[in-house]
């Protein structure tokens, strides 16, 4: 989901935009009746393009109107960097997590991140031992059957 200032432009244009197309339509509609409108004087579809363009008329202001009170309102301040940063990696995890493989893909990525941060210590060794552990417990788990199987589960 968009932070709070990208929704305010979001907004701001959307109703820019409908301002816009119906202060056009308004005049398109204005113009066809003073047209259309004959010297002898109205008759019913001559009232429908006029009732038509007061209509529009009366969109277009209000529109215009809405416009102008979210204009004067300030825009919410910019996100952080980091916070924007962490708000997309969480969308990005989540979204990988609904994936039928995600959960394993994630728990990949985050061993091989442990991984890398422990490169060059002294604990690399005792990890990759327990990691390999680790691997071979879930691998087992499934195939555990009676008095293992609920302490594998705990």
């Amino acid at each position: 989901m968009a932070d709070e200032r990208t929704r305010y432009f979001r907004r701001l244009g959307r109703l820019r935009r409908s301002a816009r197309r119906w202060s056009v339509l308004a005049g398109g509609l204005g113009g066809a009746a003073a047209v259309l409108t004959p010297y002898a004087g109205l008759g019913l579809p001559d009232a429908a393009w006029a009732g038509a363009a007061g209509s529009a008329v009366a969109l277009a202001a209000w529109r215009w109107i809405d416009l102008r009170v979210l204009a004067a309102q300030p825009a919410p301040p910019a996100l952080a960097p980091a916070e924007a940063a962490a708000r997309s990696r969480a969308r990005l995890v989540a979204a990988v997590e609904r994936l039928p493989v995600g959960p394993g893909v994630l728990a990949e990525v985050r061993r091989v991140r442990t991984r890398v941060a422990l490169r060059g210590t002294n604990a690399v060794k005792h990890w990759a031992r327990l990691d390999r552990a680790a691997l071979t417990l879930a691998g087992m788990a499934p195939r555990l059957t009676g008095l293992a199987e609920p302490a594998v589960l705990e």
